[in-house]
């Protein structure tokens, strides 16, 4: 039983084996292709009787697309086979587009990706709920030596030390001064239109460099208020407004209090218990402040 159990373990181990080796090969190498041909290129014969089960999962993955006997990737996004495609399809999604989707479009996809993700053609962020990296386009237009800030200078230099035991802090000075920041140098793709997005110039963008941002919020609404791009009446808390009554208004309801409550009808009362105590309550409220009617005096004859 125990040897039945291994083989069976065996064969279903060699038959994903199988199964993933045709899948990689036709994702490296798209378009359809044959039982000959990837019989030639990964040594699996689809046709013999013991990859039956392979042939079986491969027809039932939902990333080949069986047409006949040709066997064909089937990538997260269709329709895209070439970097313009993937260029205009990116372009055409403001809301971005998952880098995973991406990168399996077509097979070099991923070496396009990285390239514009290197000039900062594309922008990419993580998103927190599910740890996508979500890729953007960036239309404007590329500088290849940004305009940086004492501090972020600061920084880059200490790793670069930190990672670097050559790094010659007087050496990059040098070349820095080198670089001529009224000509910036533009990287020049051929994917940018440079009427509608013009090269911002570099005194503006040390102009927003230098503007420092307090750490307070009522400083913030002070330094907003004295250049008028607050009011007032903006940092005051919103009031909510109560709802709109439709039947107007109603008379509230007055309490009754059984304590202040004087019953004289105490003898139709079936407890009698429950009758003298009321009685007793009353005659306590009252505090014998009733008045006594005169009884007429009789005549004894």
């Amino acid at each position: 039983m125990s040897n039945y159990i291994t083989k069976r373990t065996q064969d279903v181990t060699n038959t994903r084996n199988r199964v993933h080796k045709i899948i990689l090969f036709l994702k490296n190498f798209r378009g359809p292709h044959s039982i000959h041909n990837i019989r030639a290129k990964t040594r699996v014969d689809l046709q013999k009787a013991e990859n039956l089960a392979v042939k079986t999962a491969l027809q039932s993955n939902e990333k080949v697309t069986v047409m006949g006997t040709t066997f064909q990737y089937r990538p997260c996004i269709s329709g895209i086979n070439n970097r313009a495609q993937l260029q205009s399809y990116i372009q055409q999604r403001s809301q971005g587009v998952k880098l995973k989707e991406l990168e399996d479009a077509y097979g070099t996809s991923k070496i396009d990706l990285a390239r514009w993700q290197a000039t900062g053609r594309t922008v990419q962020f993580t998103n927190s709920d599910t740890k996508q990296i979500i890729v953007f386009w960036y239309f404007g237009r590329l500088r290849k030596h940004p305009i940086q800030t004492e501090k972020e200078k600061e920084i880059e230099r200490k790793l670069k030390k930190k990672n670097d035991p050559n790094y010659d802090e007087e050496e990059e000075e040098k070349e820095e001064k080198k670089i001529d920041m009224s000509l910036p140098d533009e990287i020049k793709d051929n994917l940018c239109n440079h009427k509608t997005f013009p090269l911002i110039g570099d005194s503006i963008i040390s102009t927003w460099n230098d503007i420092k941002i307090s750490g307070s919020k009522e400083e913030l609404e002070r330094q907003l208020k004295e250049v008028n791009l607050i009011s007032g009446q903006f940092t005051k808390k919103r009031l909510r407004q109560k709802a709109a009554s439709t039947t107007g208004r109603q008379k509230k309801r007055r309490r009754i209090s059984m304590s202040r409550m004087t019953l004289t009808n105490t003898h139709m009362l079936q407890d009698q218990e429950l009758g003298k105590e009321m009685q007793a309550r009353n005659d306590k409220l009252n505090g014998g402040n009733e008045r006594e009617l005169p009884t007429l005096p009789t005549n004894n004859k």
